[in-house]
């Protein structure tokens, strides 16, 4: 979510995106400034769709408990509506599931390569990365924190014949690739790598997350519910800006650092 391009919009929208960024014209101080047509503008329909949770709890519960807990409650609903929006960024199945579109299943196939777990094997395909003439956004690499421990950080470890090392060794606090920053979302599958400009993924904030209570429905029962909603739509409005690669399995044979 933080590294995703936001807008926020009520009703149905369709944006108009220069997804390129064209470069603007030099001419003489005085000079007209050309007129451009729209052949070159992207035009992007963005719906909006309900993501939300409500928890039901005694108000016993709330009474006796010796934390806050409705201000725990809110949080913990607050974090589940954050998973399902991270989720769908990744991995989405589009509007015939009511979500938005994923990154991944968007990538071109072109762009979906299988790599050995070394740098020689990932580096050259960060190359696949297309934003247009557009060069100067941030490459992130996405991937599930497991694959990053087992498989991506020992690659900066290794020695040499004196047993000295030649490799700085992996900063384990701030995740890195070779200086590219690494940020974990556990809905990438394990074993893949997703780098790309993020920027080219738009998500459209209908309604920003809320949380509140109500005690009505459940009256009866003394029952507060605790609910979450949010509304929102996204899709990456330019697939080949980023690339899938797929680790090969047979990463336990490499040596490290090869």
């Amino acid at each position: 979510y933080p590294l995703v391009d936001k807008v926020t919009a009520g009703g149905r929208v369709k944006l108009i995106l220069d997804v390129d960024t064209g470069e603007a014209t030099w001419l003489e101080q005085r000079g007209e400034l050309p007129e451009n047509d729209d052949s070159k503008l992207t035009a992007v329909e963005f719906d909006g769709f309900k993501v939300g949770r409500v928890v039901y709890i005694d108000n016993s519960l709330l009474e006796d408990s010796i934390i806050n807990l409705d201000d725990y409650l809110t949080k913990r609903i607050a974090r589940s509506i954050a998973k399902a929006v991270d989720k769908a960024i990744a991995v989405g199945e589009g509007a015939n599931q009511k979500q938005p579109e994923g990154i991944i299943p968007a990538i071109p196939s072109a762009n979906k390569v299988t790599a050995a777990p070394t740098y020689e094997a990932i580096i050259p395909h960060l190359g696949k990365i297309d934003t247009g003439e557009d060069a100067t956004g941030e490459i992130i690499a996405v991937v599930h924190r497991q694959t990053y421990y087992a498989k991506i950080a020992t690659l900066t470890l290794a020695k040499n014949a004196e047993g000295k090392d030649v490799i700085q060794l992996p900063n384990l606090a701030q995740p890195n690739f070779l200086g590219l920053r690494v940020v974990f979302n556990n809905y990438v599958p394990q074993n893949k790598i997703i780098f790309g400009d993020y920027d080219y993924y738009t998500l459209v904030e209908r309604e920003s997350t809320r949380v509140d209570m109500s005690g009505h429905y459940k009256f009866r029962e003394d029952q507060t519910a605790v609910r979450g909603v949010g509304r929102y739509d996204g899709k990456p409005v330019k697939p080949e800006a980023f690339v899938e690669v797929t680790l090969e399995e047979n990463s336990e044979e490499q040596p490290a650092g090869a």
